[in-house]
């Protein structure tokens, strides 16, 4: 009988061994499926977090060459802009220079000749070394 009792209990133990086991081979999938989705989320995850990179430097290179073009624009119009107030500014002068060439021209004109040939004779002394001033 005690071999027996002892012949049970090697079997309900080795019984118990097979199910033992079979319920860790089950944990350990479980625990395997577990870490294999665990590690695929992080994969997911991941991909995510670079198309939200790629997405973010793709906008923010879109909004600098925006950004660029809008400063180049605004520079062309200023210096447009200055070139034109330029061109207004000596046309002003270039007038004024006339005027001031004409309203000389008459004052000019109505000298006679006899003044007139002193003042051209002393200019061309002062060209001409040489020359007296009393020619």
């Amino acid at each position: 009988m005690f071999y027996n009792a002892s012949r049970k209990s090697k079997k309900n133990n080795a019984i118990c061994a097979y199910f033992f086991a079979k319920i860790l081979l089950y944990m350990e999938k479980d625990i395997l499926s577990e870490v294999i989705a665990v590690e695929k989320e992080i994969h997911e995850r991941l991909e995510l977090e670079r198309m939200k990179s790629r997405k973010w430097l793709e906008d923010v290179k879109k909004e600098s060459e925006e950004e660029m073009e809008r400063e180049e624009k605004n520079i062309n119009e200023s210096l447009n802009k200055s070139v034109e107030n330029s061109k207004i500014d000596a046309e002003v002068k270039a007038e004024e220079i006339v005027k001031q060439a004409d309203a000389k021209a008459v004052s000019l004109a109505k000298l006679n000749d006899e003044t007139l040939g002193r003042i051209v004779g002393k200019q061309i002394a002062r060209i001409l070394p040489g020359l007296s001033h009393d020619s």
